[in-house]
Formats: structure tokens, C-alpha cells, sequence
């Protein structure tokens, strides 16, 4: 068993699945968000088959990264949600609360807003997202 630190890239989630692999779903070891040092099975590890759980109530840092030709490069920040259900990712599926697994890119649903704030003395854009899980 080795100390290992795990790194999700939701954007680039896909799965050649439609349903989730219950029985290496019940075998995966969970790894709570947040918990740095977790151990894991190395095999499990190099494989992908452990659940992430980002838990209700957690706190969780997301990287924002702005690119494009009218962006400069570092372009970005850090902003912080607080999730309202438990989250767990596995294999390219995510599960919201107890709802039933689904494809990471279809499990949720949303807008996103732009807006600005031009007053003689505040100049600031404000960008939001909305999201909600998809229906069970």
C-alpha cells in the first residue's frame, strides 16, 4: 500500500460505458476528498478503480482556468463551493446524494451568467454558474 495523491480532471471525463461496473464499483476502496495521505492499492490506484467522495458540506477549492486569444496566459483563479450533497466519482460516472450512477458529463445540468458592475467607483465582471444534478 502506498500514500498517493489522486487527481480528477471532470472536464476531461468521458466513459465508453453507459452503466456503471457494479461489481469493481463494490470492490473500489473510497477516497474522501480532502483526506491528503489516503492509502490506496497500488494496482487499484493504476488502474482508476477507487471512488472519490467529495462530501456535503466540504469545502472544495476549484482551479478556474480562462484561455483563448483574448485572455493572457495565467489567466484564472481559485473559487470556493460548498457542495449541498455528497458527490462520488468513479470511472467516468458520478453519483449525486443517492441518486443512481451516471455519466459524469450528462449528470448534471445548468447555465452560466456574465454580467458586469460599471459604478464610478467599482469596475468588476461576475461570472456564475448554475448547476443542478440531472433527474433520476
Amino acid at each position: 500500500m502506498l500514500h498517493r495523491t489522486a487527481y480528477l480532471l471532470l472536464a476531461a471525463l468521458g466513459g465508453g460505458c453507459a452503466t456503471v461496473d457494479e461489481e469493481a464499483l463494490a470492490a473500489a476502496p473510497v477516497i474522501a476528498f480532502g483526506e491528503p495521505g489516503a492509502v490506496v492499492d497500488e494496482e487499484a490506484l493504476a488502474r482508476g478503480d477507487f471512488v472519490i467522495l467529495f462530501p456535503a458540506g466540504a469545502t472544495i477549492p476549484i482551479e478556474t482556468v480562462l484561455s483563448g486569444g483574448i485572455f493572457a496566459e495565467g489567466s484564472g483563479g481559485t473559487v470556493y463551493a460548498t457542495l449541498n450533497a455528497p458527490v462520488r466519482y468513479f470511472r467516468g460516472f458520478i453519483q449525486v446524494g443517492g441518486s443512481k450512477w451516471r455519466p459524469a458529463l450528462s449528470a448534471f445540468h445548468g447555465q452560466v451568467s456574465l454580467g458586469a458592475t460599471l459604478s464610478e467607483d467599482v469596475h468588476r465582471v461576475q461570472m456564475g454558474l448554475a448547476a443542478d444534478a440531472a433527474g433520476d
